[in-house]
């Protein structure tokens, strides 16, 4: 054994003599320099090589940097500070919410005016304008207690004035109006506190009321500093203070956008002459961002519009007025302007395949609406020729039977055989009493008489029979199979039903959700279908992440229909940076847009007076007239993807497709989106279906939408007449990418049969040999880990031999994962008011249906024509999914 450390000797190793170059090669010369430079004697750098800033330069730089950031900001604030400085300068926002059910709006607000010894008249207008004693004037918006009101009020609002009662306690309604309000961005919160006079007890229960209160809105808004008490004036006089002396909070996606409260709305005649459209003049203060008249502008429940041109307004009270009035600041660039086209045009001749005409498509029309005509026994009521069969009919099926019989007898058509083949005439001594209800006098002679006229090859319309068709027989219209079936419905029992029905869907839908949760994506082969053509649409990946997939392969035609952006990213920055640097109109201006083309019943919705002076505060107002500038492609269709999270009090399942409400930024939609897993990409952007939206867990939908930029999502429930519309999600948007694939995920489970090593025979996952041979080249898995593929088929009845890379257990599960690429089922539409809301079409998307009140949405129904599904209705995902 040797000795540890033992080596040989260095003079045993071989030492060879160099090579004598010249020179060294370039390729030498640069290994050994290691990317090494050298530089000559007083070259301190290379102009292409940046040289490093010292520890004292790059400390100067840094507190450079910090102080043009400190300058910018300052300045951004100053500006803001005067906007609203002075009599004549733009008024500050403040919603007034009422949280309990006893809240007094017009007392909150009686208050909050005397404090500065203004005289208050309530009024169904919902504004107010309080002209303060700090030079500065608060606009005082009231909301009813409805969420869709409160949260229109907020979007424009720079304070929230959430009104509390000392009697009564936060309702749930309450608390979800503060969850809607934290989801969609709260302004500066100025907590309000009534009733404090009628508390029974003591000053010392009063005062713990107070310090509940107070901590309880510290909880939904960390930056609240103070309660006020509105039955004291000096608290009064410091929530005016307040409101006044803070600069409004800033709300990144609302001050991307410019948008306007309106002091007057005027309608005109149009300049185009539409009978039913006006052009809308709107005052008031701009705020945001700046506007361009090159962009559209959105009327909530209305739509989009052009603008025709923007004009100074006089401002009210304003000495210098009519130096500043009807000047024109901007109008719209001819090569830049929006216009109102949101969707492609697919080109339907680039198809292989023929379309109807005008003409075609009228005429059948005509035919469908036309009365059908039959002719039959005297006596008969149409519901009973209904089911009478033509002899026409008859008579084809007969000659087709003699036709398929074969050639069996030559007989000419003019010998003896001939009657035979001759239409058999109407027996007109048929018993119809089974159809009339009246036996027939008719004897035998009668039906002798028809025999020897059927012999010699006469018919019923022959003129011999002529004067006997008319005595016996008749011409009726048949009735519309709508009508009959409309007369025998009964509306309290189609209402009863349709709620029982409903409560059947929910009980089968939260029982799908748990399922859904335990077993995912797991599905049952059918044994009457084969599974290669119930599932044709799936196909297999071998890797989900890594796996090839064409985004544009077969896809549906609505898809042609949309706008894509290159760089979603990319695009939204340049918009938002030209909407900031190039808009011809700042924010804090007094103007008055032209709106072009706006529909006339917003005169109605809205009540517009166009003799209505401004600030009047007697001229009633049904609700909130707000407009908002879009940026630029905002009104292109595309494919809009948000995340969103489904709140934990919201325990009814949802569902992909199932209709709601979602309030993307400053619009609201009528959508039903599908949903998928927010994972990273692995490189081929598929990501996997959610069939439903799980709590604690966070989603993206998807869903065709104008497109939107930046903003919150609140997705809500549709309302009843009975209940308020529920906060079912929250979260914000995401991207515009049309090339994210969504694909929705089966699994088809086997067990095995007979085991030995790695081999193992699998059964119940298919019922045919034709099925295993399609599936073979999927890839098979099990629920311990194991991966395997098919072999060979085995039998008649869908056995088959499958091979792993171990051992399989007895008790384990076989499983195969198909996936299909789904797409969003309809196309998002506006959400209109109440007062123009039309009813909601039905599931089979033939146009409105009547509903009963009591199942009936107020504001549900969307525009005429969107085509709504019907929520959960999987009989067309395969018609509909690629």
């Amino acid at each position: 054994m040797s000795a540890p450390g033992h080596s040989h000797r260095s003079t045993l190793k071989q030492s060879n003599k160099p090579f004598k170059g010249g020179h060294a090669s370039k390729r030498t010369l640069k290994n050994k320099a290691k990317g090494k430079v050298e530089r000559g004697p007083g070259q301190s750098t290379r102009a292409s090589v940046k040289a490093h800033p010292t520890s004292e330069e790059a400390k100067a730089n840094r507190r450079n940097a910090a102080k043009l950031a400190q300058q910018n900001k300052r300045a951004e604030h100053l500006a803001m500070t005067r906007m609203f400085q002075g009599r004549s300068g733009c008024p500050k926002m403040a919603a007034v919410v009422p949280l309990c059910p006893d809240a007094d709006l017009d007392a909150a607000l009686a208050a909050l005016f005397g404090c500065m010894d203004v005289e208050y008249a309530p009024s169904p207008r919902p504004v107010a304008v309080l002209q303060t004693r700090f030079k500065q004037r608060i606009e005082f918006l009231k909301t009813p207690r409805d969420l869709i009101e409160i949260l229109d009020a907020v979007k424009v609002a720079d304070f929230v004035i959430f009104v509390l009662s000392a009697v009564e306690e936060v309702d749930a309604f309450g608390e979800l109006v503060l969850t809607s309000i934290l989801a969609q961005g709260l302004p500066l919160a100025v907590p309000v506190i009534q009733h404090l006079d009628r508390a029974a007890g003591n000053a010392k229960y009063k005062l713990d009321v107070r310090k509940s209160l107070a901590s309880y809105m510290s909880f939904w808004s960390p930056a609240t500093e103070k309660l006020f008490a509105l039955n004291e004036v000096n608290e009064c006089v410091n929530a005016v203070r307040y409101m006044t002396d803070h600069v409004p909070k800033h709300l990144s996606w609302r001050d991307k956008h410019p948008y306007m409260v309106p002091d007057r709305a005027v309608p005109v005649p149009p300049e185009s002459g539409e009978a039913d459209m006006v052009d809308l003049q709107v005052t008031g203060f701009l705020r945001g961002n700046r506007f361009s008249a090159s962009r559209l502008v959105h009327v909530p429940g209305m739509g989009d519009f052009q603008v025709a041109k923007v004009v100074s307004a006089p401002l009210h009270g304003d000495s210098d007025a009519m130096d500043t009035s009807d000047e024109v600041l901007d109008v719209p660039d001819p090569d830049d302007a929006d216009d109102l086209v949101s969707e492609n045009e697919p080109d339907d001749m680039m198809n292989e395949q023929t379309w109807p005409t005008d003409e075609e498509l009228s005429m059948a029309a005509l035919a469908s609406k036309s009365k059908k005509t039959k002719r039959v026994p005297k006596g008969t009521s149409a519901y009973q020729a209904a089911w009478i069969v033509d002899s026409d009919n008859d008579d084809d099926d007969e000659s087709d039977a003699e036709d398929l019989s074969g050639d069996e007898d030559e007989t000419p058509l003019g010998g003896a055989n001939a009657s035979s083949l001759a239409p058999p005439a109407l027996d007109r001594a048929m018993d119809w009493s089974h159809v009339t209800g009246h036996r027939s006098t008719n004897g035998s002679a009668h039906h002798d008489d028809d025999m020897d006229s059927g012999a010699a090859g006469s018919s019923i319309g022959s003129p011999r029979h002529a004067a006997d068709d008319d005595d016996e027989y008749e011409d009726i219209e048949l009735d519309d199979r709508a009508s009959v079936w409309d007369t025998k419905m009964d509306a309290a029992e189609q209402a009863k039903q349709l709620a029982q029905y409903l409560e059947q869907r929910r009980r089968e839908r939260a029982e799908a959700a748990d399922e859904d949760l335990e077993f995912p994506d797991e599905v049952e082969t059918p044994q009457t279908v084969p599974a290669k053509v119930r599932f044709q649409r799936y196909r297999g990946l071998k890797s989900f992440r890594k796996s090839p997939w064409d985004p544009y392969e077969n896809l549906p035609r609505d898809c042609a229909r949309l706008f894509q952006f290159e760089n979603f990213g990319r695009t939204k920055q340049r918009v938002i940076k030209d909407q900031t640097r190039d808009a011809a109109v700042p924010a804090g201006k007094y103007v008055t847009v032209h709106l072009k083309n706006v529909p006339r019943h917003i005169v109605d919705v809205y009540d517009l007076d166009p003799l209505a002076p401004v600030f009047d505060p007697t001229v009633p107002r049904k609700r909130l007239l707000w407009i908002v500038g879009l940026l630029q492609y905002e009104h292109k269709k595309t494919t809009v993807n948000f995340t969103v999270t489904r709140r934990d009090e919201y325990t009814a399942p949802i569902r992909s497709k199932d209709p709601v409400v979602i309030q993307a930024g400053w619009r609201r939609f009528h959508a039903a989106p599908i949903y998928s897993e927010h994972a990273r990409d692995g490189g081929n952007h598929v990501f996997k279906m959610e069939r439903f939206l799980q709590p604690k867990r966070p989603s993206v939908g998807t869903m065709y939408a104008p497109t939107t930029f930046t903003g919150p999502i609140l997705m809500l429930q549709p309302g009843t007449r009975s209940a308020a519309p529920a906060l079912m999600a929250t979260g914000s948007i995401l991207s515009a990418d049309a090339n994210r694939i969504v694909v929705k995920r089966i699994v088809l489970t086997g067990h095995p049969f007979k085991i030995h090593k790695k081999i193992a025979v699998i059964r119940w996952m298919f019922f045919s040999p034709e099925d295993v041979m399609w599936f073979k080249p999927v890839q098979l898995y099990t629920k311990f880990g194991r991966t395997g593929h098919i072999r060979e088929s085995l039998g008649t009845h869908g056995y088959m031999k499958c091979i792993f890379d171990g051992p399989v257990m007895q008790h384990d599960t076989v499983c195969m994962p198909l996936f299909k690429r789904m797409f969003p089922k309809q196309f998002a539409e506006l959400v209109t008011p109440a007062a123009c809301a039309v009813p909601f079409p039905s599931a089979v998307n033939k146009g409105p249906v009547e509903v009963p009140d009591a199942l009936a949405g107020e504001w549900w129904g969307p525009v005429a024509g969107s085509g709504a599904v019907q929520a959960g209705d999987e009989s067309d995902d395969d018609a509909m999914e690629l």
